[in-house]
C-alpha cells in the first residue's frame, strides 16, 4: 500500500468523523433547552437575546401527567411577556408554521417574540383548560450552518481522499514493501 493511499484513507476517516460531529451538533441545537409551562400559569425566567417561538404541545407528558388535545386553535388563549419593569414585550403570531413529532410528543408553533436585552422576564399564559406550552429560542441559522459545514467537510474529505487514492506516486520510495 502506498503512502498516498494511506493518507487518503486517514483524511477520509477524519473528514467523516468531523463532519458527522458537526451534523450531530446541529441536531442537538434543535432539541436544546426549552421552557415548558402549563396553562394557566406564570413564571419568571432568564432569557438571552434572541427570537423565541411558543409551541402548543398538543401531545405531551409533563410532571407525570399526559396531555392530549386535538391541536386545533386555542380560542381565548392569552400569552404575555413582561420585562423587569413590567413593560409588555410584543408577542405576535408565529410567522413560520412549524410542527414537530418526537417520540410521544407533538406540537406546532403558535406565537413568537423577540428579546432585545438579556434578563429576567415574566411569562403569563392563560387558557380555560390545561395546555402544555414549549418556549424555545430559535437556533435555525446555527442549525443550517453546522449542517452545511458537516456535509461540506465530509464531501471535501471524500474528494481529497479519492484524489490521493488514485494519484500515482512520483517516486518508487512512496511504495511500502
Amino acid at each position: 500500500m502506498n503512502r498516498t493511499l494511506k493518507q487518503g484513507i486517514w483524511i477520509l476517516i477524519l473528514g467523516i468523523v468531523l463532519g458527522s460531529a458537526s451534523i450531530v451538533y446541529s441536531v442537538t441545537l434543535m432539541f436544546g433547552e426549552s421552557i415548558k409551562l402549563i396553562t394557566p400559569d406564570e413564571m419568571v425566567v432568564t432569557l438571552e437575546t434572541g427570537h423565541y417561538t411558543v409551541y402548543h404541545e398538543y401531545q405531551s407528558a409533563f410532571e407525570g401527567t399526559i396531555y392530549s388535545t386535538n391541536g386545533s386553535s386555542l380560542n381565548g388563549f392569552i400569552f404575555s411577556v413582561f420585562d423587569e419593569q413590567s413593560s409588555r414585550i410584543p408577542v405576535e403570531s408565529s410567522k413560520v408554521n412549524s410542527t414537530y413529532t418526537i417520540n410521544s410528543r407533538a406540537g406546532k408553533s403558535i406565537l413568537s417574540f423577540d428579546i432585545l436585552i438579556p434578563g429576567d422576564y415574566q411569562l403569563v399564559a392563560e387558557y380555560s383548560e390545561p395546555v402544555v406550552l414549549l418556549i424555545k429560542k430559535e437556533q435555525m441559522k446555527l442549525f443550517v450552518i453546522y449542517l452545511i459545514t458537516g456535509f461540506l467537510v465530509i464531501v471535501s474529505s471524500l474528494c481529497i481522499a479519492i484524489y490521493l487514492m488514485i494519484k500515482k506516486p512520483k517516486y518508487e520510495d512512496d511504495y511500502d514493501y
